[in-house]
């Protein structure tokens, strides 16, 4: 089970892949504001 914690913003990161991968994304930066799908696995802090 894998989670994943943003704390920066990264242009050059692949959001959508992350959070396809993730059980669970913990962003706080507001970096996975653009991915489309799984939007329930990811939690802004």
């Amino acid at each position: 089970m894998l989670r994943i914690m943003s704390l920066t913003n990264h242009s050059k990161y692949d959001y959508e892949n992350i959070v396809k991968k993730a059980k669970r994304v913990f962003d706080t930066k507001n970096a996975a504001k653009n991915v489309k799908f799984n939007r329930e696995r990811i939690v802004k802090l």
